[in-house]
């Protein structure tokens, strides 16, 4: 069962601040250790990440002459596909210039 939202608004803001009960703490260095080491221990599944990068990623659109050549989900996949720097890859995306002599990358399809 749902809370009404007034209820909710309210104790949301009475836990903002000096309300929240962990305000002025900070986690001690063994918490914080303990922390890191569990964090380092998740991995995201490949297929999580296809996703994630397909959902939040600008789609590249890799032309060859007129001919759509690879359709890629993200720059970060773009430049793992071409062995560059995503930042290259968003560059020529924004430019529409020739990427190595022969592909034009675009975030719209034609």
């Amino acid at each position: 069962m749902e809370e009404p939202e007034e209820p909710r608004r309210k104790i949301s803001e009475l836990m903002k601040g000096e309300g929240n009960p962990f305000y002025y703490n900070t986690h001690s260095p063994e918490v914080r250790e303990r922390l890191r080491l569990a964090n380092l221990a998740k991995t995201i599944p490949r297929e999580t990440r296809d996703k994630i990068s397909a959902t939040m990623g600008t789609a590249v659109f890799v032309y060859m002459g007129d001919a759509l050549a690879y359709t890629l989900t993200s720059t970060r996949q773009a430049a793992s596909h071409f062995n560059c720097d995503h930042k290259t890859i968003a560059r020529y995306v924004r430019s529409g210039k020739l990427f190595r002599n022969q592909w034009f990358l675009t975030s719209k399809q034609k």
